[in-house]
């Protein structure tokens, strides 16, 4: 790979060649690294849907969102100012115990795993069906299993409120909130739906 490792979001044409680069964003690792970890704190690109023919994406390390049309060019960036959280010794170490999802280059997990300046500002983002944007933010690794804090704008760009949620849905629509669990004695899949007592009063501009 010629110059520096980095991200980039894609367009697919239908016989899978890539059409077109939408972004690309600098990792933090060097190319003179030989292993590459994936880890609780790496950060990373995050997309969704917002309607047929549009969507949002952004990269982690930073806190701006860009909603492009369907062909991938930018129609607004939003940002939010937030100062950045440190990544302390203790979630250091917790991630290098419970965090590492992949290694890349090496068999030693100990080996490739490099900590951004920063916790990332989000983990991932979603849409419903009134243009609703829910970028959900990541906690320390030292309460990964605590509540989930997630910041909602308008889908022209503007800050609406903060919520917390119990579970992570995998979609939102019409008033209802889709879960999936895991059954674990049967390994089945379930889907929960619960519906949303305050749909109706909740803002969208």
């Amino acid at each position: 790979m010629q110059g520096e490792p980095k991200h980039e979001l894609i367009k697919v044409d239908p016989e899978g060649k890539t059409s077109k680069t939408i972004a690309e964003f600098r990792d933090e690792l060097s190319q003179a690294k030989r292993a590459i970890s994936f880890h609780y704190y790496s950060n990373r690109i995050c997309f969704t849907p917002v309607s047929a023919d549009s969507f949002v994406y952004g990269f982690s390390d930073e806190y701006k969102i860009y909603f492009a049309d369907a062909d991938g060019k930018p129609t607004l960036v939003m940002t939010k100012t937030e100062k950045p959280q440190a990544i302390s010794a203790k979630e250091k170490e917790e991630t290098r115990a419970n965090g590492i999802y992949a290694v890349v280059g090496s068999n030693n997990l100990d080996e490739g795993v490099f900590f951004p300046d920063h916790r990332p500002f989000f983990s991932r983002l979603m849409a419903d069906d009134l243009g609703r944007i829910y970028v959900i933010r990541i906690n320390s690794i030292l309460e990964k299993d605590g509540p989930i804090r997630v910041d909602v704008f308008s889908g022209e760009g503007i800050y609406l409120y903060r919520m917390t949620w119990t579970s992570r849905p995998a979609a939102i629509r019409a008033g209802f909130f889709y879960e999936v669990r895991q059954d674990p004695e049967t390994s089945e899949y379930l889907v929960i739906r619960h519906k949303i007592a305050n749909w109706a009063a909740l803002k969208s501009h």
